[in-house]
C-alpha cells in the first residue's frame, strides 16, 4: 500500500521540464528556468546539463542535441530543470566547448550568456 501511495504522489506532482497547467504562472513547484544565450558568433549545435550536483539521482538533460536546429548567435532557449546547482556545457559548430561549472539555479532561475570566456581549456 505504501509504494502504491508513493507511486500515486509521484504521478500527480508535476515533474520539471514537462507541460503543467501553470500557463503563464511560472514554472512547476521546486523549478526554475534556465536560460541560455548565445553571445557567440557561431552557431550551438549542443547544449547539455547535468545535476542537480550532490542531489540521489543526478541526470543528464540534452537542452539542444547534435542534429537538432542549432542555437543561433543571438538566440536563447529556455529549459524548465529542478532547483539546484548544475554543470552547464555547450559546443558550437566548430566542436569547441564552453562550459560554466557549478551553477546555483535558485527560484528566481538562471541565465548563462556563453561567451569566449567561457571556452574550455
Amino acid at each position: 500500500m505504501k509504494w502504491f501511495l508513493i507511486s500515486l504522489a509521484a504521478l500527480l506532482l508535476p515533474a520539471c521540464g514537462t507541460p503543467t497547467d501553470n500557463g503563464d504562472d511560472g514554472p512547476a513547484p521546486g523549478c526554475a528556468y534556465l536560460t541560455v544565450i548565445n553571445g557567440l558568433e557561431e552557431s550551438i549545435t549542443e547544449l547539455n546539463c547535468y545535476g542537480p550536483i550532490g542531489g540521489e539521482e543526478p541526470w543528464y538533460n540534452y537542452i539542444i542535441m547534435y542534429g537538432e536546429d542549432p542555437l543561433m548567435p543571438g538566440e536563447s532557449v529556455t529549459a524548465e530543470v529542478g532547483i539546484g546547482r548544475y554543470n552547464l556545457n555547450a559546443t558550437d559548430k566548430s566542436h569547441e566547448n564552453y562550459h560554466r561549472w557549478d551553477v546555483n539555479v535558485t527560484e528566481d532561475g538562471y541565465t548563462w550568456e556563453i561567451t569566449l570566456e567561457d571556452q574550455a581549456d
